[in-house]
């Protein structure tokens, strides 16, 4: 399987093709901060982490922001 999926890469580096992205950044983070809370409830998480305060605070500026 291991030389399978190598091969697979190799053929596919020979051409390889730019990712063009869907999402926004900000679509993408509130899609992090839904799952963040998910498994906070889920698992029980004792505090929130550093990155998604970061996240909150970025996405609340965000939304304050005039458009």
């Amino acid at each position: 399987m291991q030389q399978a999926i190598g091969e697979h890469l190799d053929r596919r580096n020979e051409n390889p093709q730019p990712l063009h992205w869907k999402a926004t950044a900000v679509e993408i983070l509130r899609k992090v901060k839904r799952a963040w809370g998910v498994l906070h409830d889920r698992y029980g998480a004792k505090k929130p982490s550093a990155a998604l305060a970061s996240i909150e605070r970025f996405l609340s500026a965000f939304d304050a922001a005039p458009s």
